[in-house]
């Protein structure tokens, strides 16, 4: 009786407060959520594993539909709450899509260029993406074991990078021989050696985040094992992630204690990386983060250099280059194939001024959705806006699906708290209990 009764409150107090705590047992609802958001980030990650299956566009084709379907689902049947003080993100979303139907015109009728629509509607994808999940909270959430889930995946992410690197597991497409010679850089399940590492850094903070919440240390030891599976993958983008994140997280630590823990820990942390680690090639492919001259940084300038010119003699509050600087174009239709190397770059060069801020703002919002959460969740979008300075990831999947998902996984592990949220009259019920 007595832990009938025990059950009972939990119950009660999961219905009064809208929590889920993953040590309770689940629910059927909470496993079917549970496998949901599984397979979400599954596909989401997975783009290599299903290339080989049905090819390249068609996995792509796969992954929009599973993260559309997911979304709807959640907008019809997760509890949406939208979440309080964040008017001004959608008219900046309006913005963002008429100026870039006006950038669109430009690029057709001053530069020719007539195959803009793929990379349009991937952008618009995005942008809407981003919008759902940094104006509206789900109940459902928190009843998903969203730790577990992401422990999960980020181990067998570091794993299949590991068997690629260490035990000549080549069945996956993506790896790159070329930089390094008999040094590979992983792929992983992503199918792209450059898209692994970053999506892994992202996971790093979330998984940070919900060990602080949890206040259980198995997490930030998966986080621990993750960074370093972005750190032998040799990839400078990742490694500005955690760089940049890692800085943010212990300067927003609130209390001085905690923050000398969190420095000392990541003394020690990288003092065993150190040691190892051969040195050499991740020492210099570190190093050549802050140096101009530094392996293929000199080309990246270049090409930076060349994307402002094109820029400043471009219409430069609207831009006329829309799909010329994407993968997105090349990938899809077989046009285009040039890089702008900077995520900034490309949106300044498509969308030109406006379309800039107004993209990097939408960004923001997803900042601003995660102020009332542990210092490592901002820490970590912080970081994925700052790499995207220096690499075009906002055209990258996974990382700007993880990037958007901040918000909902960071709620995952808080109760509903009054005066966070507006309530929705078409779900006038508290939670999904």
């Amino acid at each position: 009786m007595d832990s009938l009764g025990r059950s009972a409150a939990t119950r009660e107090s999961t219905r009064h407060n809208g929590h889920f705590s993953p040590d309770q047992v689940l629910s059927t609802t909470s496993r079917v959520w549970t496998l949901g958001f599984f397979l979400l980030l599954a596909v989401l990650l997975s783009r290599g594993v299903l290339e080989n299956a049905v090819g390249k566009n068609a996995a792509y084709a796969v992954q929009l539909g599973v993260i559309v379907a997911f979304t709807f689902l959640l907008l019809v049947a997760g509890g949406p709450r939208p979440r309080t003080g964040r008017t001004w993100i959608l008219p900046v979303a309006y913005v963002f899509v008429l100026v870039a139907l006006i950038s669109a015109w430009a690029s057709l009728s001053i530069q020719g260029i007539d195959y803009f629509w793929q990379y349009l509607l991937v952008t618009f994808f995005y942008v809407a993406t981003l919008v759902v999940y940094s104006l509206i909270d789900f109940d459902v959430m928190r009843r998903i074991a969203v730790g577990p889930v992401l422990a999960l995946l980020g181990l067998a992410l570091v794993g299949v990078a590991f068997a690629q690197q260490y035990g000549g597991f080549t069945s996956l497409p993506g790896g790159d021989l070329g930089t390094f010679g008999s040094l590979l850089r992983p792929a992983s399940l992503t199918g792209s050696f450059l898209h692994y590492p970053i999506a892994a850094s992202l996971i790093v903070f979330l998984l940070l985040g919900i060990g602080e919440q949890r206040r259980k240390r198995i997490y930030w030891l998966v986080a621990a094992i993750v960074a370093l599976g972005v750190v032998t993958s040799l990839s400078r983008s990742g490694m500005v992630i955690l760089l940049v994140g890692l800085f943010c997280g212990v300067a927003l630590i609130p209390t001085l204690s905690r923050r000398f823990r969190a420095v000392c820990a990541l003394f020690l942390g990288g003092s065993v990386l150190l040691f190892f680690l051969p040195a050499g090639p991740l020492l210099d492919r570190f190093t050549s983060i802050f140096d101009a001259g530094g392996s293929g940084n000199t080309i990246r300038i270049e090409v930076w250099t060349s994307v402002i010119d094109l820029w400043a003699a471009s219409p430069i509050l609207v831009g006329s280059h829309t799909g010329q600087f994407t993968n997105v174009t090349s990938n899809t239709s077989g046009f285009g194939g040039q890089v702008a190397e900077s995520g900034v770059l490309q949106m300044l060069v498509s969308f030109g001024v406006i379309g800039l801020v107004a993209y990097y703002a939408l960004m923001v919002g997803t900042l601003s959705a995660l102020r009332r959460q542990p210092p490592w969740f901002i820490a970590g979008a912080i970081g994925g806006i700052a790499q995207s300075a220096v690499y075009q990831s906002i055209e990258v999947l996974p990382f700007m699906v993880l990037f958007a998902l901040f918000p909902m996984i960071a709620s995952a592990n808080t109760p509903v708290t009054p005066g966070s949220h507006r309530s929705l009259k078409i779900h006038p019920r508290k939670n999904l209990g």
